[in-house]
């Protein structure tokens, strides 16, 4: 991921050389080009595509007749025009049960002051994939006071960021918490050597503690789901959200 990965020379060698050493690889694309078809994915691996650039996707792009999960990361906004979405999927109709939406928010905005917009939207979008025969996913964690009262399913395992799934390497050899969190950062090499591997660990581990600090002083240690099916996520994590925000939804 990052950028488009499929336009790198190299790209069909690094999927390769990541399924020798990796049990699970996944690509998420945007799929501009027809090189994304130059992945050979097995049962273990998945492609996820950018629903945003849906306009350049095909029957080809999608390789459903290899192994594998393919998922649309459909991500809903202040912004989204409902209808417009709907009639986008519809045209993927044809590939339910093979290719499944995964619906996300954008963790920039701050999610609870348009809340009522954006889950009535959430909802629509939900109940159209659902009755025609998509297998529904969720992304990014939504916050357990955000669809506290609303008909959105609980993400399954809340939205509990966890430590192991941190570490992330970018263009330039550094290490960031996760893509969402790229403020701090450590180098992976330093004087021509991998830094040990308890550096960056330790490096991801304070990250995770910081994160956490910044959910609970919004608010969260107040809440009963705390620690138990939610630690916030990013949305609450990242800042955007106050206090006041929550203070309605999360259980006391």
């Amino acid at each position: 991921m990052g950028g488009e990965p499929t336009i790198h020379p190299d790209f069909k060698m690094i999927t390769e050389i990541a399924q020798k050493y990796f049990g699970s690889v996944s690509v998420f694309t945007n799929a501009i080009n027809d090189a994304i078809c130059e992945f050979a994915p097995r049962e273990s691996d998945s492609i996820v595509y950018n629903f945003r650039f849906s306009k350049l996707l095909n029957k080809n792009k999608l390789l459903l007749d290899q192994p594998g999960r393919r998922s649309l990361e459909v991500q809903i906004t202040t912004k989204t025009d409902g209808q417009l979405l709907i009639d986008q999927l519809a045209k993927f109709k044809e590939y339910s049960g093979s290719l499944n939406p995964c619906l996300t928010l954008d963790c920039t905005e701050n999610i609870f002051e348009h809340r009522d917009a954006l889950v009535e939207l959430y909802e629509v979008v939900w109940e159209y994939c659902q009755t025609n025969g998509f297998i529904m996913g969720q992304d990014h964690l939504i916050p357990f006071c955000f669809v506290n009262g609303s008909n959105i399913p609980v993400p399954r395992g809340g939205s509990v960021c966890q430590i192991n799934c941190a570490g992330l390497i970018d263009a330039s050899y550094n290490i960031k918490f996760c893509n969402q969190f790229i403020d701090e950062s450590i180098p992976l090499i330093q004087n021509g050597d991998f830094i040990p591997f308890e550096k960056y660990e330790a490096f991801l581990k304070a990250y995770y503690e910081k994160k956490n600090n910044t959910v609970l002083s919004k608010g969260c240690s107040k809440c009963a789901m705390n620690g138990v099916l939610c630690n916030g996520g990013c949305f609450v994590a990242k800042g955007n959200v106050t206090e006041d925000n929550i203070r309605h939804y999360r259980l006391l």
